[in-house]
C-alpha cells in the first residue's frame, strides 16, 4: 500500500534525482533522469521482495529510502563504469544521433545537412555510415562487406561517426579530407 502513496514516490522520485545530481553531474540530464527512474523501479522490487522483513510498527518511508540509497550506489558504480563523453556541441551531436533508416532518411535530409557533412568524410568513413545507418548492418555483417574483422568494423564504425561529429560541429582536421 505505501508504494500507492503518490506522496512517497514522489519523494524517492525526487530522492534519487537528488543523489544521482550530485554523483553524476558530469552526465548528461537525460541520463540522471534515466537512471533515477530505473533506480526507483528497483527501489520497490526490492522492496517488494523484502517486504517480509519490514517491521509494520515503524514508518515505511524510512524503510524504502534505505533500500533507494542501496540501489542507487549500485547505480552509482554502474554509470560510473561507463565511458562519459565529452561533447563539443551537444546540439549537433543530438541532431546527428537521429535514427538514418531508408523509412526518415528523407526527413533527415531536410533536418540536417548530412549529405553535406558525408561529402566532407573520406571514402572509407562513409562506407561505413552507410552500411550501418543507411542500410542498417550489424557489425558483424560490415566485417563481412568490407573484408575485415568484427571488431576492426567497430572500430571504423566508431571513426567514421567520429569523424562526422567533428564536421558537423566544424572541426574539420585536413587530415580528413
Amino acid at each position: 500500500m505505501a508504494l500507492d502513496d503518490s506522496k512517497l514516490r514522489d519523494e524517492l522520485l525526487n530522492h534519487a534525482l537528488a543523489i544521482l545530481g550530485r554523483r553524476l553531474r558530469d552526465r548528461p540530464t537525460t541520463d540522471r533522469t534515466d537512471a533515477a527512474g530505473v533506480a526507483f523501479q528497483e527501489t520497490c522490487v526490492r522492496a517488494l521482495e523484502k517486504r517480509h522483513t519490514y517491521n509494520p510498527d515503524l514508518p515505511v518511508g524510512p524503510w524504502l529510502h534505505g533500500i533507494m540509497n542501496n540501489v542507487l550506489w549500485e547505480t552509482v558504480r554502474g554509470v560510473r563504469r561507463l565511458p562519459a563523453q565529452e561533447l563539443e556541441d551537444r546540439a549537433a551531436w543530438e541532431e546527428l544521433a537521429v535514427d538514418l533508416t531508408p523509412d526518415v532518411a528523407e526527413t533527415v535530409l531536410s533536418r540536417l545537412d548530412s549529405a553535406g557533412f558525408m561529402a566532407k568524410l573520406p571514402s572509407e568513413h562513409r562506407q561505413v555510415i552507410e552500411l550501418r545507418f543507411f542500410e542498417g548492418l550489424s557489425h558483424e555483417e560490415i566485417a563481412c562487406r568490407m573484408g575485415v574483422s568484427p571488431g576492426n568494423a567497430r572500430v571504423r564504425l566508431c571513426r567514421a561517426v567520429n569523424a562526422m561529429k567533428a564536421v558537423a560541429v566544424g572541426n574539420v582536421r585536413e587530415d580528413l579530407q
